[in-house]
């Protein structure tokens, strides 16, 4: 059943012209309409801000929450080059261990090489005189006997130095 549109019906229309109280009521409701049309619009108009306004919430939320999440992202990165670090720091300084150590064996080696054992030297001079000979005073000198000796006249000599410089 369709609805009757009061402002197109003949008596309205009749009335409508007899007296204008009718025709201002009739100008009334009309404006009225208009009025209502314009505040559903603004209605409307209010929502769609509204919904804006939360999403840029939302959005700024949001970006807090990917704040957060770099925050944490970038304290483990920092983690993990801090270790990082200290392990190659770890490494480096055991390489320059070995390599000093490596080095200190290497110059001892060469030291052996190039050094003339005066043990030896003795006992072979005195081995071309006589190799019976020479081969006991090597071994004497290898004997702690020997060495205690040296050791002795070392500190008498130094001893000796010392009480010269201080007379």
């Amino acid at each position: 059943m369709a609805v009757k549109d009061p402002f197109n019906d003949s008596a309205y229309n009749r009335a409508q012209g007899i007296s204008s109280i009718s025709s201002t009521l009739s100008k009334n409701q009309r404006s009225s309409n208009k009025t209502m049309g314009e505040l559903n619009k603004s209605v409307r108009n209010i929502v769609q801000d509204q919904k804006n306004a939360t999403n840029e919430v939302g959005y700024s939320k949001g970006i807090s929450d990917v704040e957060r999440s770099m925050n944490v992202i970038l304290k483990k990165l920092s983690y993990t080059i801090d270790e990082f670090g200290r392990g190659a720091k770890k490494i480096t300084s055991a390489t320059a261990i070995a390599t000093k150590e490596t080095l200190k064996e290497y110059g001892r080696a060469i030291h052996e090489d190039i050094n003339v054992n005066k043990q030896n030297l003795l006992a072979m001079s005195l081995a071309k005189s006589t190799p019976i000979f020479g081969y006991f005073v090597a071994k004497f000198m290898e004997t702690n006997v020997f060495k205690k000796a040296a050791e002795n006249i070392k500190k008498s000599l130094a001893n000796q130095m010392l009480d010269l410089s201080s007379s």
